[in-house]
């Protein structure tokens, strides 16, 4: 208002703009005409905007009272943005509520909402019995229904343009490959359902499976890649596909798959392309590779690989959502998935060093920059001037150079450096860049040399290097002041000496060994490491830059007569009238933890389950082939307990399937939840309620009121579970990972298998 009303008061010497970067409005200031603008012309405008402000706080205060008043008695509309959430939510919460209760969970007396200010606000509703739903509109709290910052948007994107067309094309490459003149699907999907053609289960049948995925699967042993069709062997007919051929990838030792690291995502190599990589995890890479993006055969990330600062490489930078797109990142910052350092601990494992003798040494500082002398950065030719106009400094380098590099050294590599600033007993290291984490070799080398030094760079340089090894240029507020540092430490003995304390302080150089520990591996084998890790959704250490177990872990655990699964989650089965399972049952001693599959039938006095469980891949499957009821036709609900995750109130995301580009053929469902260590994603492939009614909890709606189980219906259900990626997620925010990314495709879109009809 204040801008609209003073437009004829006030000019702009540049145009006024609003820029909008990192979500905040940057508004460039404005300067009132101060040469044409009589004092009465002013008055007026301030009136005018006075008036203008004052009405905007009444419509302010009513729209307030409004809302207030909706709080108090319940009665009003409800905010602005809260009606279409409310329509949205009502059905899904009444199937909530309508099996909750089989659970023994009470819900509220009214629909609750939190408004803008954080207020509550009560929505009457007619229904006798109601379900407490907690809105924060600002996406950061939880929800029974979600957070409000669920990518909603992403959900309305229609994802893929014409499913149909893929399942023609799909027909088109089996006949090509097969040489057939007709094939028919052996499953297809009407109204959302699945219906399996007869004639498939006939092993005198040709079957053809194609793969419509950017991944390789593997079907009873044969690799299928991305796009191919094969012929499905004699006596497979089990058409759960893989991802590899082992159940559960490993974290170590034998059985580990191959990672290849190539610079084109659709370049195919031959083997004597490649080359091995010298690590733990079996890698090989594309030879002589240039540029700065990496890719991982049969993945769809970018990875920016480059040892470049931020400063003289922009894209270097990192972008906080680059990973929803697959964009990842290995670069000097250590908010990067594999950092880079120039700290090597074959070369620079004796920091600790003795310090060079004081009375030998020059009683000067030495300067051994060659290059970008004046950087707007770090601004390291104001703090040189400064020193030097104070103290001595030899410059070898073309940087206020003033004396030659003796013969046979070269100022271009460590050794040559170091070599020349034993000599000095203070050697000013000045970076070019204070971006965060950015510490080049010049300063690792002053370290090494035993000599102090005076450092220039990262802002975040005490948190890298040992405490009290370093004279920092933060800690003065201006560069003058620095030089008289400088020049007090060259003439002070006790003082030159206490940055010298910390080279046989053990506790200090015990820090810094743990912060710098994964440095004792090549940036490239981390990289092997972490895409290793990230294909099979395996843990990860970020510190140690190392694969590890999932926090879940990977057993599949079955206990007591009905063969209950017990970890890595607790299952139950409830209806009405009966449950089977108990919540939170501990392993029981002599529990089935080394299977891969189990075949069981659940049966209670009214309710019977005939179900596979599977584990691959690091994924649950667990395949309904009946669910019925003796006496009645109630729903059944299959609850999931995961001990330990904290999604307090029973915070979850809805529909997070969608957010993973599919054919669109089949109906999917699926929800997931989250905490500060860990992700669960459970799908099925109906139209399901999938909701979490209280913490550690995820329920699915098998069977809805009334409904009945038709003879040859299979239902499935996908269990994903992994770590939580602290560097690049939130806990308020969902998005799933390449690792669920792909087992979400998997499930979605499932190899298509097609046979011959003569």
């Amino acid at each position: 208002a204040y801008c609209v009303l003073f437009r004829s008061c006030i000019e702009t010497k540049e145009p006024a703009l609003l820029a909008h970067k990192s979500n905040e409005l940057k508004m460039v200031k404005i300067k009132l005409r101060r040469k044409r603008m009589s004092k009465p012309r002013i008055c007026s405008c301030f009136t005018a905007a006075l008036l203008a402000s004052t009405a905007l706080a009444v419509i302010f205060i009513f729209r307030s009272d409004s809302a207030a008043q909706v709080r108090r008695n319940g009665s009003g509309s409800p905010p602005v943005g809260i009606d279409q959430i409310l329509r949205d939510s009502k059905a899904r919460v009444a199937k909530v509520q309508s099996h909750r209760s089989y659970a023994n969970f009470q819900g509220d007396s009214a629909w609750t909402f939190l408004d803008e200010s954080s207020s509550i606000i009560q929505i009457p509703n007619d229904e006798s019995s109601k379900t407490e739903i907690v809105l924060k509109r600002e996406g950061t709290g939880p929800t029974i229904v979600g957070y409000v910052n669920d990518f909603e948007n992403e959900r309305q994107r229609h994802l893929m343009e014409a499913p149909v067309e893929q399942e023609v094309e799909a027909i088109d490459k089996v006949v090509t490959a097969a040489a057939q003149t007709t094939v028919k699907p052996c499953s297809i999907f009407k109204n959302g359902k699945k219906y399996t053609e007869k004639h498939c289960s006939d092993p005198n049948i040709m079957r053809f499976a194609y793969n419509s995925a950017w991944f390789p699967r593997t079907l009873c042993g044969q690799e299928v890649m991305p796009g191919d069709v094969v012929g499905v062997p004699v006596g497979c007919n089990d058409y759960e596909a893989g991802l590899s051929t082992l159940p559960k990838p490993p974290v170590s030792g034998d059985g580990m798959q191959p990672i290849v690291i190539k610079s084109r995502l659709e370049e195919i190599l031959e083997p004597e392309s490649l080359q091995s990589v010298d690590c733990d995890v079996p890698c090989e890479q594309q030879k002589d590779m240039q540029g700065l993006e990496r890719f991982v055969a049969g993945e769809q990330w970018t990875i920016t690989f480059t040892d470049a600062d931020a400063f003289s490489n922009g894209n270097a930078r990192l972008e906080r959502l680059g990973h929803r797109a697959d964009h990842f990142y290995s670069t000097q910052s250590f908010k990067s998935s594999v950092p880079h350092t120039f700290f090597n601990w074959l070369q620079y494992g004796h920091l600790n060093t003795k310090p060079i003798d004081w009375l030998s040494a020059r009683n000067k500082a030495v300067y051994l920059v060659d290059r970008s002398c004046s950087t707007p950065g770090s601004r390291r030719h104001k703090y040189f001037n400064a020193i030097s106009a104070v103290v001595p400094v030899d410059s070898y380098g073309s940087c206020g150079h003033n004396i030659e590099v003796p013969q046979g050294i070269s100022i271009g590599t460590s050794e040559g450096r170091i070599e020349i600033m034993k000599g000095y007993r203070v050697v000013l290291a000045f970076d070019a860049s204070t971006d965060k984490d950015h510490i080049s070799p010049m300063i690792w080398d002053a370290l090494a040399s035993g000599s102090v030094p005076v450092v220039v760079g990262a802002e975040n340089m005490r948190s890298h290097l040992p405490e009290g090894s370093f004279v920092w240029s933060g800690d003065f507020s201006n560069w003058d002041e620095l030089a008289s540092h400088v020049k007090e430490i060259l003439e002070n003995k006790s003082l030159w000496e206490s940055y010298q304390i910390w080279r046989s302080d053990e506790s200090v150089m015990s820090r810094f060994s743990a912060r710098y520990e994964f440095a004792r591996t090549s940036a490239l084998c981390r990289l092997c490491r972490w895409s290793y890790a990230k294909k099979y959704g395996l843990g990860w250490d970020d510190v140690r830059q190392e694969v590890s177990e999932p926090i879940f872990g990977r057993r599949l655990c079955v206990s007591g007569p009905n063969n209950i699964i017990s970890m890595p989650f607790q299952e139950a089965w409830f209806s009405k009238n009966d449950q089977i399972g108990g919540f939170h049952e501990p392993v029981q001693e002599g529990a089935d933890c080394g299977s891969t599959k189990v075949d069981f039938v659940l049966e209670s006095n009214d309710l019977r389950v005939d179900r596979r469980v599977s584990i691959h891949d690091g994924v649950i499957d667990i395949t309904l082939n009946e669910v019925s009821q003796a006496a009645s036709s109630v729903a059944v609900i299959l609850r999931f307990t995961f001990p330990g995750i904290e999604n307090i109130g029973g915070a979850h995301f809805k529909h997070t399937h969608k957010l993973v580009p599919t054919s669109g053929i089949r109906q999917v469902s699926s929800a997931s939840m989250q905490d500060a260590n860990k992700k669960v994603t459970v799908m099925s492939d109906w139209v399901s309620n999938i909701v979490s009614p209280s913490k550690s909890v995820l329920e699915v709606v098998v069977m809805e009121d009334g409904e009945i189980w038709k003879k040859g219906d299979v239902k499935r259900i996908r269990i994903v579970l992994e770590d939580f990626d602290a560097k690049n997620e939130k806990t308020t925010e969902f998005f799933p990972s390449a690792f669920c990314k792909k087992m979400i495709k998997d499930f979605s879109d499932p190899l298509d298998i097609f046979f011959a009809d003569s």
